[in-house]
């Protein structure tokens, strides 16, 4: 189900939806990168589907975004080195085998 924080429809213009969408994945976050195993501030709002250049309101909901330090919103938009996006890579998954143990 997806979700717009505020409930109803979300705003038509795309500067406030944005601003309302923001304010609530910072709540949500705490103000933390959601990364896994990453306890940076965040700072950037992420979509994790691409909203486009046009910034369909579609992809404007609470389950679509993520509160990212700018290392992280970067290697989910693929904006690195190589080397950087095979280290951030390893840290993901180091991170999903450890949560998944069973210890």
């Amino acid at each position: 189900m997806t979700t717009y924080p505020y409930g109803g429809e979300p705003p038509k213009d795309r500067a406030l939806r944005r601003k309302l969408l923001r304010e609530a994945v910072v709540i949500e976050s705490k103000g933390i990168c959601e990364w896994a195993d990453c306890s940076s501030r965040g700072t950037d709002m992420a979509h994790i589907k691409a909203a486009g250049m046009g910034g369909a309101i579609s992809h404007d909901t609470l389950d679509n975004v993520a509160f990212l330090c700018h290392f992280h919103h970067d290697v989910l938009d693929f904006r690195m080195s190589m080397k950087q996006r095979s280290f951030a890579l390893q840290q993901l998954v180091r991170a999903y085998v450890l949560s998944n143990r069973k210890i």
